[in-house]
């Protein structure tokens, strides 16, 4: 999702972009971008979730994901501004000369330092992203933190995330 974010903001900032995001952090990022890359990348992840519904016959609840996906693209926006504030303190354009003309290699991936904490947060707090669709096998025994396990109307089994239970206590 972060990198469709970064891509479709991207393209969306380039073909209608007029209105300067934060313009002494990151002079290029627009607001238009920035909604833009949120929409896209709710509506791309969003398919590919009903496709792979579609495919494996997993029931999918589209609410809790899709604001999922609205959060984290703002939480993303937020990890690449913080990323950009660290350049413009430091005084350089780039983290690194592997990727040049795009900010280095961290720029690739510094939506995801603050996306990937608030997913885990999420899914703990919501437990809608952390779920076992279709299990067959006692998943508890090799997982302690997968419990509840009961066996669903179409026979697969479904375990719900047990987010704050210590393995080995009770």
């Amino acid at each position: 999702g972060c990198t469709i974010n970064d891509v479709a903001a991207y393209f969306v900032g380039k073909a209608f972009g007029t209105h300067k995001l934060a313009p002494t952090i990151s002079p290029g990022k627009t607001v238009e971008g920035g909604l833009g890359g949120m929409i896209g990348s709710v509506i791309l992840m969003s398919l590919f979730a009903f496709l792979h519904s579609n495919r494996t016959g997993t029931a999918i609840q589209y609410g809790w994901p899709i604001l999922y996906l609205f959060l984290a693209s703002v939480i993303g926006q937020f990890g690449d501004l913080a990323m950009s504030t660290i350049k413009r303190t430091v005084g350089i354009k780039d983290f690194g000369k592997i990727l040049p003309g795009h900010g280095g290699i961290l720029d690739r991936f510094d939506s995801f330092l603050f996306a990937a904490p608030f997913a885990v947060i999420y899914g703990n707090m919501t437990g809608c992203l952390l779920r076992r669709h279709e299990m067959n096998l006692c998943v508890e025994k090799q997982h302690p933190l997968l419990t509840g396990g009961h066996k669903t109307a179409n026979g697969a089994y479904r375990y719900r995330y047990a987010p704050f239970r210590v393995p080995g206590r009770s």
